[in-house]
């Protein structure tokens, strides 16, 4: 195929050398981010004494520069090649760790635009760049490999991040920024990649049109996915116990990795149900943490009740995207629609950290109402019109051509 990187020489598993450099910096760069996101509501609140509200707010506003980037990385994409858009991405990650060693609030919000900004260059390219140098029927696998990767990350960064947290909470921020170059240094060697010129089909409009559905799906879970980054930290680590936040965000990781293969066979063979039993996970997920008997044992089950959302939201998305002319144009519209339920998201759940519900003995806060919105959501979901290339269709032409074979 002119223009992809499809024929590069196999290296792993049958993969060329750009697709296993792209799952690496899919590691690489969940390493990065999640060794700040557990603590960053912490070391707002804690250590530069912000109110919850605010530091939702904030981390709210980086959510949603992050998906409002991600959409100008769609259009970045049409017209340079999708790895410059990646080292672009970097670089702003890169300046704003650095920027998060000040302390001041106006640095410390500048700072975070900058790695939401940066993380939704990055992700959208990333993708895309993942799309063209992998045959269609290998893309769905694929995907579902880059996401484990992305999770093993997330289950590593964490426990880096507690450690820096237990010294010196900057070296943090001076941890992810080294991660982010040596990212960007380790993918100045995809020479196919770069070779790949910008899709000349795929505008923006064509694209809308056939997002909207998916529109709404992005929202919902730009809420649900804010959560582990904003409220969720702040009832974990109300009792001043790091260590059990960081075995929060662990189990979510490695339960994220674990459930590849169910989301792949779910999402896979186009089952309806995927969404009502996101839904669902979502709600039992959340509900733990609004509970007045919480403990570290029910929270990790709820971080994995999350973890059965995700994967199934998350690989059902991405088979819906690539059926659609432009992807990286598609995942920036659903960027900038996450961001937006993000926002919201982070903003609310923050304030009903704080507010409770008088309801005794029952609830300590009232993140309850929003297990029981995407309880609603899940089942609304199912009147939801899917894409009309729709899920399933690489698992029924590989049984089909298991059927010419016999």
């Amino acid at each position: 195929m002119s223009g992809t990187a499809q024929d590069s020489a196999p290296r792993l598993g049958g993969m060329n050398r750009e697709e296993v450099l792209l799952h690496a910096g899919a590691f690489l760069s969940s390493v990065g981010v999640l060794l700040v996101a557990p603590y960053l509501a912490v070391y707002l609140t804690r250590d530069l004494g912000w109110s919850n509200t605010a530091a939702g707010f904030v981390i709210g506003l980086s959510f949603c520069f992050t998906r409002a980037a991600g959409l100008a990385s769609g259009w970045l994409c049409r017209r340079v090649p999708a790895l410059t858009v990646m080292h672009s991405g970097n670089a702003l990650r890169i300046v704003g760790y650095l920027l998060l060693l000040r302390d001041d609030a106006t640095s410390t919000t500048a700072a975070l635009v900058l790695t939401g900004a940066g993380a939704g260059l990055y992700f959208p390219a990333a993708k895309e760049l993942l799309l063209r140098v992998v045959p269609e029927e290998r893309q769905l696998r694929s995907l579902a490999v880059r996401n484990g990767a992305a999770n093993l990350g997330a289950a590593l960064g964490p426990l880096a991040g507690l450690l820096a947290l237990h010294y010196d909470p900057r070296l943090m921020f001076v941890a992810a920024a080294a991660v982010f170059l040596f990212l960007t240094l380790s993918q100045l060697t995809m020479a196919g990649a770069r070779a790949i010129a910008p899709p000349v089909t795929g505008g923006a409009a064509p694209t809308l049109r056939l997002l909207r559905p998916l529109l709404v799906i992005a929202v919902v879970d730009g809420t649900a996915a804010i959560l582990l980054e904003s409220s969720l930290p702040q009832v974990v680590a109300g009792g001043g116990d790091n260590s059990a936040l960081t075995f929060v965000f662990l189990a979510n990781s490695i339960a994220v990795i674990l459930l590849q293969p169910f989301a792949l066979w779910t999402v896979g063979r186009g089952r309806r149900m995927a969404l009502p039993v996101a839904g669902a996970a979502m709600a039992l997920g959340v509900l733990p943490f609004s509970l007045a008997t919480s403990s570290v044992a029910l929270w990790v089950g709820g971080a994995v009740a999350i973890a059965v959302a995700e994967v199934l939201v998350v690989l059902w998305l991405d088979d819906q995207v690539r059926h659609l002319p432009s992807p990286a144009t598609a995942y920036g519209y659903l960027s900038l629609g996450d961001g937006l339920g993000g926002l919201a998201g982070a903003t609310v759940s923050s304030w009903l950290v704080t507010t409770t519900t008088g309801t005794g003995a029952v609830f300590a806060n009232s993140l309850w109402v929003l297990a029981a919105g995407f309880l609603a959501a899940g089942a609304l979901a199912t009147v939801l019109p899917r894409h009309r290339a729709g899920p399933g269709t690489e698992v029924e032409n590989e049984q089909a051509t298991e059927r010419n074979k016999e």
